[in-house]
């Protein structure tokens, strides 16, 4: 498989391939699960996905790196449509800079204050959740 580059070069980031699983010593029961993501497809390998206690940011990483942080309950909607963490969607986008975001909860619903730059423009957004289409499998390989 080729890796696939931005004009300036970077090289382009692995696409998002969440799904809920239950946490290690966690149980939330209808509240949600935990949630997870592949970082890569060869070898591949999976992350937990998780906010940062101290700065609200959405992470990824190992058992862990996750656990002294904000793990779950992560769920959806009555509709199965959008993503939600401790039954709410409080998710925002950060920026940086030019072409540089970051995704954060507002876990305190006040706008992020005292956890980031007052100057940093936000914006609330929705994390839709979207099924990847089912292909026909191929009879070779029944």
């Amino acid at each position: 498989m080729s890796s696939v580059e931005y004009p300036d070069g970077r090289p382009e980031d692995h696409p998002f391939a969440g799904y809920f699983l239950p946490y290690p010593d966690q149980n939330w029961g209808r509240k949600g699960e935990g949630f997870v993501s592949t970082i890569s497809d060869e070898p591949p390998q999976l992350n937990w996905i998780y906010v940062d206690r101290d700065t609200h940011e959405v992470k990824y990483g190992d058992r862990a790196e996750s656990e002294p942080h904000i793990i779950g309950p992560w769920d959806v909607t009555k509709m199965d449509k959008r993503v939600t963490l401790e039954g709410w969607e409080g998710f925002m986008a950060v920026r940086y800079g030019p072409r540089e975001w970051a995704l954060y909860f507002d876990r305190d619903d006040d706008g992020l204050k005292g956890i980031i730059d007052p100057e940093m423009w936000t914006m609330e957004i929705e994390l839709v959740r979207r099924e990847r289409k089912q292909e026909k499998p191929d009879p070779d390989d029944e």
